[in-house]
């Protein structure tokens, strides 16, 4: 099991920024994911196998209710520590990396409108390609990731 820390930093269309801490666990075994088994099934339907990543939220900046419904964030039941809401397999760096930049951009969407973000991949028929054109274009955000020493 490894860990990467990062910043990630979402810049909305009035250049106002909001800053995510975030822990990325790199997993090979079930019996080292943060998150319960059972949410992976009930939730995406199948669980990760091998290496697969979870996305731990340290922290937000500014602060919101986390627990809101038009939020993607799951609490750890091991835990109570939130992560990143996403129940189906990241097994490389690369796909997570896309997958961060389009939920904290999706989740800052949410915070200003109340739009999800699974309403917005409802908008794209789940198509996580096209709802992120759509948030970099039309919607006018852009994401920074940088790495934490």
């Amino acid at each position: 099991m490894s860990k990467r820390n990062m910043t990630v930093t979402v810049t909305d269309k009035a250049g106002s920024k909001t800053t995510f801490d975030l822990c990325v666990h790199q997993t090979e075994r079930d019996a080292d994911r943060h998150l319960e088994l059972s949410w992976y099934k009930e939730n995406g339907g199948a669980l990760p196998v091998g290496t697969h990543h979870e996305v731990e939220v340290i922290s937000l900046q500014p602060d919101c209710d986390r627990r809101a419904k038009h939020l993607n964030f799951h609490q750890s039941v091991k835990d109570g520590t939130d992560f990143m809401c996403y129940p189906n397999s990241l097994p490389t760096r690369e796909e997570t990396d896309f997958l961060i930049t389009l939920w904290a951009m999706g989740t800052v969407h949410a915070i200003l409108t109340g739009k999800s973000l699974i309403s917005v991949l409802r908008d794209y028929s789940f198509n996580n390609e096209k709802a992120k054109a759509w948030y970099e274009g039309e919607g006018g955000y852009s994401v920074a990731l940088q790495a934490q020493a």
